[in-house]
C-alpha cells in the first residue's frame, strides 16, 4: 500500500502541469520524466523529426555525395581490400609521395566501436547507408534530452532542446557535405556534460566509469578539434560549478568535497583519454611532422592557415538573419574563402534563451553565458581582437586546429539547453499565477509574448512588402567590398529574395509563437501543457527553413556555370542527394586504368583542374597531388613549389612524376612553358578518356641505384629543406647521378664503369615495397618515396641501416651483387596506444560492473526471513 501512496504521490509531483487540463486530460508522463513511457515518447519525436528532415537518406537510400567524402572513401576503398587480404595499413602511398594513413586518420578502420555496428547493420541487414549519421543525430538528440531531464522538464521541452541541437544549421551542413567524423564527435557533448553534472551532484564512481567511457569513444570517433571544444566545455562547466555551486545542494556542500567531485571528473577525463590512446598516441606522433605541428613559429599550423574560416563581427547578423551575408557559394559575400551556410539561431530559440535567467539559480546560466561569449570571440579568429592569437600561442594543442568558425556548435548546444529551460521558466511563472488563484499580473509572462509578437510582425510585414531592401542591398555590397569578393547585382537579387522569402517564414513562425505564449498565458488550464510542443514544432519550422536549402539547394539557391560566352553565369543549383550505390565501389572507369598503365610504378603529375585524380588510388595509382588537411609538413614544402609560377617542374621529375596529367589538350606555348618550368614532355597524349596524359621525358625512375653522393653537411645550406628544393628546381643540385645523405654509408659506393641497372620491383604494396637490385659495384639504392618515422629496412631478409635521402625520401647502402631489398612501415605508436587503450578499459569495466557485484553480494549477505517472520516495506 505504502508503495502504491508513493508511486501515486510521485505521478502526481511530476505530472501536475500535464494533469490540470481543464478540459483535456492528458497522461502524466507527457509531463515530465517518468518511466519509459517518457523516453519512447521522446525517442519517437526526435525520429520524426529526422524523418521529415532528411526523408531521402531514411526511405529511399539516398546519399549526399561530396568530394571530402569521395576522397576518404577511395582510400577506404583500398584500405578495405588490403583488410581483406589480412593486412591493416598504416600508410598510404597514392598521396603526396606517401604519408601515414593512421596517424592522420585517413584509414582508422575498427578503432570506433559503433562503426562496426553500423556497418554491419547497412551491409547485411540493408540498413540505410546514412543510418550512421542519422543514429548519431538521434544519439545527440537523447543526450540533450537527457541533460535537459536533470531539471525536471516536460517531454515537449525536452524535445525542443534535442531538435534545436541537432538542427543546428552547422550540424546539418557537416551531415550533408560529408563531414561525419566532426558531427559523430559533436553528438556526445550533451552526453558528457551531463555526466561531469552528475558527477558533481555526488553520484559516485560509477559516472566516472561512464564519462570515462564516452569520452573514450569521442576520442575515437577521430575529430581533435571537436573534442578539444567538449574538453574545454566540460572542464569550464565542471570548474565553474565547483566554484560557483549551481543549485542549494551543492552550496552547502563543503569546498573540499566539491573539489573532490571535480577531481573525479578530471579521473573520468583521463580514463577517457586511455581508452582513446590507440588513436591518440599516433595522431600526436603524427602531428609532430605535419603541417599542423611544423608551422614557421614552431608548432601547429601557421595563424595564417588556422584562421582561414574566421567569422567576421560584421557577419554576426547571419546568427539571426540567415542571409545577412548572402547564403551558399553563390551569393555568399561574407569574410570566409567559401561558406555553404550561416550558423543561424533564430529569434524564437534567443527569445527563449533569454527566460533561463529566472529558472532556478543563475550560476549555470551565467557560467553558459559566458561560455558563449569566450566562443563567440574566438570564432573570430584573426577578427577577434586578439583572443584567437592569444590562444593560438598560449593554449596546448590550440595551434594544432583551423576553422575558428567550427567552435560555435558550442554556441548553438548552449542555446538549445538555456531554450529549454528558458521555456521552462515561463511555463512555471504561468503556473505559479495560476496557484495564487487571482489575475496573472502584467509582468514577466506576457514579456516575451509581447516581444516575439511585434517582432514577427515587423520581419513579416518587411518580407512581404519588401521593405528595406537598400539598407540590404547596401550593406551586402560594402561587406563585398570589405572581403574582397563580388556584388554584381544578379547576385544581389538572388540573395535579397532569399532574405525576403526568411522574414516571412520568421515572421510567421514569432507571430505564432507569440501568440501561443499569450493564449497560454490567458488560458493556463487548456494549453499550458501543449505549449511545449507548439514550441518545438515552431523550432522545427524555424530552423527547418534553412536546413531546407542546405540539404536541397535546388529549392532556392544558385551555383556558377559557364555560358554559351564562355562567361560564368548563374544557374540554379544541382540536387545534392542521389541513389547509393548497391555497393561501395569507387571506380575511376578507364581513365584510372589508362593512367596506371602508363606511369607504371612512377607518379602521376595533375595539373589544373583534374577531379578524378583522387579515385585513381583504386586503381594503384600514385599521385604528387591528393589533398588531406594535414599532410606531410616537409612535403607541404615541396608542394608549395610543384604548384607554384612557374610549376616546378624540375621537382616533379625528381620524384618520379612521369605522367602529367591535365584536362585539355597541350598546345605549343603550354609545351613551351612546361619546358621553361624544367621538364620535356611529349608532344603527342599518351591516351585521352576526358583526361590527357603526357610523358615527362626528363622523369627520373622512382627507384634507382647511385654511385656517388654527397653529405648534407656540405651543403651552403646544410639541411634546411627550402633551399635544396630550390636548387633542384633551379638546377644547381644535381640529383641525377648524386644523393644527399645526413651520413655516412656504409659501404660507400664505388664509381662504376657503366650504368647501374634499374632495380626491379617485386612487391609495391602500402606498407611495403620490395625490390630487387643486381650492381657490379657497391651502390645506393635510393626510392623517391617521402620518408618518416616507422619505416625500416632489410637486405637480404637482415636488417639495414635505413638512410634519409635528398633530405626527404629512402635509400639503403648494398653491396656489390644480387640482393633483395624490403622496406617495411608500421606505425611505432601504435602498439603503445593499444595497451593504453586496453588499460584504460579494464579501469571503466570495473567501475561500471563493482557497484553491482557490490549489491549482489550485499544481498546475499543479508539473512533470509524466517517463516512466519513479518517484513516491512
Amino acid at each position: 500500500m505504502a508503495k502504491k501512496d508513493r508511486r501515486t504521490q510521485k505521478k502526481l509531483a511530476a505530472g501536475n502541469l500535464a494533469g490540470r487540463a481543464g478540459g483535456l486530460k492528458l497522461p502524466a508522463w507527457l509531463g515530465a520524466d517518468q518511466g519509459p513511457a517518457h523516453w519512447i515518447l521522446v525517442v519517437c519525436a526526435l525520429l520524426v523529426v529526422l524523418a521529415v528532415t532528411y526523408p531521402g537518406p531514411m526511405f529511399q537510400k539516398l546519399v549526399f555525395p561530396s568530394p571530402d567524402s569521395s576522397n576518404a572513401d577511395a582510400f577506404h576503398a583500398v584500405g578495405d581490400a588490403s583488410l581483406a587480404e589480412g593486412h591493416y595499413p598504416h600508410w598510404n602511398p597514392y598521396i603526396f609521395a606517401g604519408m601515414p594513413s593512421f596517424g592522420s586518420m585517413t584509414y582508422a578502420r575498427f578503432i570506433y566501436p559503433p562503426s562496426v555496428v553500423f556497418n554491419f547493420l547497412q551491409t547485411k541487414l540493408a540498413f540505410p547507408p546514412m543510418t550512421w549519421a542519422l543514429a548519431h543525430l538521434l544519439f545527440g538528440g537523447l543526450g540533450m534530452a537527457w541533460l535537459l531531464s536533470r531539471w525536471r522538464l516536460p517531454a515537449g521541452l525536452l524535445v525542443l532542446g534535442a531538435v534545436a541541437f541537432i538542427l543546428f544549421p552547422k550540424v546539418t551542413a557537416w551531415v550533408v557535405h560529408g563531414h561525419g567524423s566532426k558531427l559523430g564527435a559533436a553528438m556526445y557533448l550533451p552526453w558528457v556534460v551531463g555526466l561531469a553534472l552528475r558527477i558533481l551532484d555526488g553520484k559516485g564512481w560509477r559516472s566516472v566509469g561512464w564519462l570515462g567511457l564516452l569520452m573514450g569513444l569521442e576520442f575515437l570517433r577521430g575529430h581533435p578539434q571537436i573534442t578539444f571544444y567538449i574538453l574545454m566545455t566540460v572542464g569550464w562547466v565542471s570548474l565553474w560549478g565547483t566554484l560557483f555551486p549551481l543549485d542549494e545542494a551543492a552550496r552547502r556542500l563543503r569546498p573540499a568535497t566539491r573539489w573532490l567531485r571535480l577531481g573525479q571528473v578530471g579521473v573520468g577525463i583521463v580514463l577517457g583519454f586511455m581508452v582513446g590512446a590507440v588513436l591518440l598516441l599516433p595522431l600526436h606522433d603524427y602531428s609532430k611532422i605535419s603541417i599542423r605541428g611544423q608551422a614557421a613559429a614552431g608548432g601547429g599550423a601557421t595563424l595564417e592557415y588556422a584562421t582561414g574560416w574566421s567569422l567576421a563581427p560584421a557577419e554576426l547578423g547571419t546568427l539571426v538573419l540567415p542571409a545577412a551575408a548572402g547564403f551558399g557559394k553563390s551569393t555568399y559575400v561574407g569574410f570566409m574563402p567559401f561558406n555553404d551556410y550561416p550558423n543561424y539561431l533564430g529569434l524564437l530559440l534567443l527569445g527563449l534563451a533569454a527566460g533561463a535567467w529566472w529558472h532556478g539559480r543563475r550560476s549555470l546560466t551565467i557560467g553558459l553565458m559566458v561560455l558563449v561569449v569566450l566562443a563567440v570571440f574566438i570564432s573570430f579568429g584573426n577578427f577577434g581582437f586578439g583572443l584567437y592569437e592569444l590562444l593560438y600561442n598560449y593554449l596546448p594543442f590550440f595551434n594544432k586546429f583551423r576553422i575558428p568558425s567550427m567552435i560555435l556548435v558550442l554556441v548553438g548546444f548552449v542555446v538549445a539547453l538555456l531554450a529549454a529551460r528558458g521555456a521552462g521558466a515561463w511555463q512555471q511563472a504561468l503556473q505559479q499565477d495560476d496557484a495564487q488563484q487571482g489575475p496573472a499580473p502584467f509582468g514577466r509572462p506576457l514579456v516575451l509574448p509581447a516581444v516575439l509578437g511585434a517582432l514577427g510582425l515587423i520581419m513579416l510585414l518587411a518580407g512581404a512588402a519588401g521593405l528595406g531592401k537598400g539598407a540590404y542591398l547596401s550593406g551586402l555590397q560594402d561587406m563585398a567590398a570589405s572581403s574582397g569578393k563580388q556584388a554584381v547585382d544578379v547576385i544581389l537579387e538572388k540573395s535579397w529574395f532569399l532574405h525576403k522569402s526568411s522574414l516571412i517564414r520568421m515572421g510567421l513562425v514569432l507571430l505564432t509563437a507569440g501568440a501561443a505564449l499569450w493564449a497560454a498565458h490567458r488560458n493556463r488550464r487548456f494549453l499550458v501543457p501543449q505549449l511545449p510542443w507548439i514550441l518545438a514544432v515552431l523550432v522545427v519550422l524555424d530552423l527547418g527553413g534553412v536546413n531546407r536549402l542546405i540539404i536541397h539547394p535546388e529549392y532556392g539557391l544558385q551555383s556558377v556555370a559557364r555560358g554559351p560566352d564562355g562567361r560564368g553565369t548563374l544557374v540554379t543549383a544541382q540536387p545534392l542527394l542521389r541513389p547509393a550505390p548497391e555497393a561501395r565501389v569507387i571506380d575511376a572507369g578507364p581513365t584510372g586504368e589508362m593512367v596506371r598503365d602508363a606511369c607504371g610504378h612512377d607518379r602521376v603529375w595533375p595539373l589544373g583542374n583534374v577531379p578524378e585524380a583522387f579515385l585513381w588510388m583504386t586503381d594503384g595509382v600514385r599521385s604528387l597531388a591528393g589533398y588531406h588537411p594535414a599532410k606531410l609538413a616537409r612535403y607541404e614544402q615541396i608542394y608549395k613549389r610543384l604548384y607554384a609560377n612557374p610549376l616546378g617542374g624540375r621537382l616533379a621529375s625528381w620524384l618520379a612524376g612521369s605522367v602529367v596529367a591535365v584536362n585539355g589538350q597541350l598546345g605549343p606555348a603550354d609545351l613551351e612553358y612546361l619546358q621553361q618550368a624544367g621538364i620535356q614532355v611529349q608532344a603527342q597524349p599518351l591516351g585521352q578518356s576526358g583526361v590527357y596524359l603526357y610523358r615527362n621525358e626528363s622523369a627520373l625512375p622512382r627507384a634507382r641505384l647511385l654511385d656517388s653522393y654527397q653529405l648534407v653537411a656540405q651543403l651552403p645550406e646544410k639541411d634546411a629543406l627550402a633551399p635544396f628544393l630550390d636548387g633542384i628546381q633551379a638546377g644547381t643540385l644535381d640529383v641525377t647521378g648524386t644523393v644527399y645523405l645526413a651520413e655516412e654509408p656504409d659501404p660507400r659506393p664505388v664509381p662504376a664503369a657503366a650504368p647501374l641497372p634499374a632495380p626491379v620491383f617485386v612487391k609495391d604494396g602500402l606498407d611495403e615495397v620490395v625490390l630487387q637490385t643486381d650492381a657490379p659495384t657497391a651502390a645506393l639504392l635510393l626510392l623517391a618515396d617521402m620518408n618518416a618515422p616507422g619505416w625500416r629496412v632489410q637486405v637480404d631478409g637482415a636488417p639495414a641501416r635505413l638512410l634519409t635521402a635528398d633530405l626527404v625520401l629512402r635509400g639503403v647502402a648494398l653491396e656489390a651483387g644480387s640482393h633483395t631489398v624490403r622496406f617495411h612501415y608500421t606505425d611505432p605508436s601504435v602498439r603503445r596506444g593499444l595497451s593504453l587503450t586496453v588499460a584504460g578499459a579494464l579501469v571503466i569495466l570495473l567501475l561500471l560492473v563493482l557497484p553491482w557485484l557490490r549489491r549482489g553480494l550485499s544481498g546475499r549477505g543479508k539473512s533470509t526471513p524466517v517463516e512466519g517472520s513479518h517484513a516491512h516495506e
